[in-house]
């Protein structure tokens, strides 16, 4: 009676113990789509392989539900990685002024690199004035005699009507010691009466409403590199096929149906001018009602004191998203010709490392019951340091639909969550239940004997 009592509380345990942590391992049937990945690729050897747009499409936000299977099914560890990494080290060198002349048609200043120094391609000049614009001519030399020509442009700050301000010169990179920078007023440069007058509602634009004053220039820098600390590459894709309305208030509505994520948004403008306001939604299911709020921007072309300035995208960072809207406020003016959307991402690579010799290896993805994995290599393969291992590059076949496949329905974290504590419960009732037979069969055993 006793062998009998503990064998039942065996068994009961372990049936327990089984539902809650039985793991079935993941084949390529468990996935909708899969990409075959082209060798031959040899065993023990880092591979780099991108991640397409047909691939980000169809799997989902977080990428959490792709897999990466050899040949014989098994599953291969794996790291996804954005394609961005630290620039070159940019050094920074104080420009002395050794000389200033100012006359009528222009100020023109003199500078000097310290002895040591490497070959620079921008000057920043610290200014702290706003609203103004000057043209640029730079000299370079060096021996402080002979100067030669290196670049004409502008610098310039609306900052009081819109957010744009440019106050460095870059060139292509040069070895002189010596600078000599040449200041031109927009007036002297331009007849002021056929400059073109541009004003939309509060703003603006026209050259003639730029005052001609002295700039308060605090220090000027020369530097080897520009300002920005990463080397990013990105990867795009353009639509034409999306829809465009106009709503009650005279605004332009965008609905467009992309399923990626995206860094900037670009649109394809004919209007010559224009100054536009535009709120950014995201959905993923495309209904009226369920649009939120992503982001709010602006768009323009306009000329500015003899400079054509243009920013027709928005720059915003976000996960992919089946459905975008975007507002375009047009108040009075007309609507915009927009040809083209384009969106850009980051570009990102998955990382392996082959287990065997092998003339293919499946990416598979689409599945929204799986989590996302956990591997060893992702702890040593990182954003940080992917740039200095040694990889080779593979390439995807297109997408294809696994046949294979059958759907299963998607489980909440709620109902996880409630599986999980009915799991525990049973757990405890059943380890009860066993003292409680096994306190019964030793009072029965004392009675017996």
């Amino acid at each position: 009676m006793k062998k009998i009592l503990f064998l039942f509380i065996f068994l009961l345990f372990d049936i327990a113990l089984l539902s809650a942590s039985s793991v079935i391992p993941l084949t390529p049937d468990d996935f909708q789509y899969c990409v075959d990945i082209e060798g031959p690729i040899k065993n023990n050897t880092l591979y780099q392989l991108r991640l397409t747009d047909d691939i980000l499409k169809k799997s989902d936000a977080a990428c959490g539900d792709i897999r990466l299977f050899s040949q014989d099914k098994k599953e291969i560890p794996y790291g996804i990685i954005e394609n961005e990494h630290p620039s070159e080290v940019i050094e920074t060198y104080p420009l002395e002024i050794i000389k200033y002349t100012d006359d009528n048609a222009a100020d023109v200043i003199d500078l000097k690199l310290p002895e040591k120094y490497q070959p620079i391609n921008l000057i920043d000049l610290d200014i702290a004035d706003r609203d103004f614009k000057k043209d640029i001519i730079l000299y370079g030399s060096r021996d402080g005699k002979a100067w030669d020509s290196l670049v004409k442009e502008a610098i310039y700050d609306f900052s009081s009507q819109v957010d744009l301000r440019k106050t460095e010169i870059t060139f292509k990179k040069a070895d002189y010691r010596f600078y000599r920078i040449k200041l031109i007023d927009t007036q002297t440069a331009v007849d002021a009466g056929k400059a073109i007058n541009l004003k939309y509602g509060s703003l603006d634009f026209s050259v003639n409403n730029i005052q001609n004053k002295k700039l308060r220039i605090n220090k000027i820098v020369g530097k080897t590199g520009s300002k920005g600390d990463k080397i990013i590459a990105y990867d795009e894709a353009s639509f034409t096929n999306f829809s465009i309305a106009t709503d009650k208030d005279h605004n332009t509505v965008i609905i467009l149906e992309a399923a990626l994520p995206f860094d900037r948004i670009y649109f394809d403008i004919s209007n010559p001018y224009y100054y536009r306001n535009v709120g950014l939604y995201y959905s993923d299911t495309g209904k009226g009602d369920s649009f939120r709020l992503l982001n709010r921007s602006s768009i323009y072309s306009f000329p500015l004191a003899r400079l054509m300035e243009t920013k027709n995208y928005i720059a915003y960072t976000t996960a992919k998203h089946s459905y975008y809207k975007f507002v375009i406020e047009n108040k009075n003016n007309p609507l915009l010709e927009i040809k083209n959307i384009k969106l850009q991402w980051v570009q990102k690579n998955l990382y392996f490392f082959a287990l065997n010799d092998a003339e293919k290896y499946s990416l598979c993805f689409g599945n929204n019951v799986v989590n996302g994995p956990a591997y060893d290599l992702q702890s040593f393969i990182s954003q940080d340091n992917w740039f200095r291992q040694k990889y080779e590059t593979l390439n995807t076949t297109q997408v294809r639909q696994n046949v294979n496949y059958v759907p299963k329905l998607p489980i909440d974290k709620k109902t996880r969550l409630e599986k999980l504590i009915l799991t525990a419960i049973v757990i405890v009732m059943v380890i009860g239940i066993g003292y409680w037979l096994y306190r019964l069969a030793r009072k029965t055993n004392k009675q017996d004997s």
